[in-house]
């Protein structure tokens, strides 16, 4: 526990000084990504459970989203509620800077074990169009219930039509997630 409590410590000290030099939080930019959105995933962790996850985004000022998403696997539900900071990165073209900080539930149910846990959720992540039908994205985030967990996640999303999108994603953390779904801009 004092590695990850010095590991994340040393995470915060270096990605500060980076924060306030790409974004400047008193003026809203423009970005050419929509964060009006709605995902339906198939999911599928590691420990062998796959399931659909419901999850959304909503501007409620320019740069600042609620996030939020249900996954239901069959011994394993998660519900978790978001805010989030999102800034065009100063020097990359058509790229955003995401802030983001939550609370999630989790309840494990496998028949001779069950847990629930309640925690916090926050970090960091890009967005970039590298043509007007592919996105990359990428985050890092540290969640609290559980015992604690770093997650390394990266998703693709190609555009079919100018609202809807494909997508494809990986979570690493102490439940890996395969991830395939669909994204529609509202």
């Amino acid at each position: 526990m004092n590695m990850k409590r010095s590991l994340l410590t040393a995470m915060l000290a270096l990605g500060m000084p980076l924060t306030a030099s790409a974004l400047d939080l008193n003026e809203a930019k423009p970005s050419v990504f929509d964060y009006n959105y709605a995902d339906i995933e198939y999911i599928n962790y590691d420990a062998g459970d796959g399931g659909l996850k419901f999850s959304g985004s909503h501007n409620i000022k320019p740069n600042i989203n609620i996030l939020g998403g249900l996954g239901f696997a069959s011994d394993y539900t998660q519900l978790d509620i978001a805010i989030g900071h999102h800034s065009k990165w100063y020097g990359l073209e058509n790229t955003d800077l995401n802030l983001f900080v939550g609370l999630e539930y989790g309840d494990f149910d496998g028949g001779f074990f069950s847990s629930s846990d309640t925690g916090i959720f926050f970090g960091a992540g890009m967005r970039k169009l590298f043509t007007p039908e592919f996105e990359l994205a990428g985050a890092l985030s540290y969640h609290s219930f559980f015992d604690g967990d770093f997650v390394f996640s990266i998703e693709g999303l190609y555009r079919f039509k100018p609202k809807l999108h494909g997508k494809l994603g990986l979570e690493l953390g102490d439940n890996d997630t395969f991830k395939l779904g669909i994204r529609y801009d509202y």
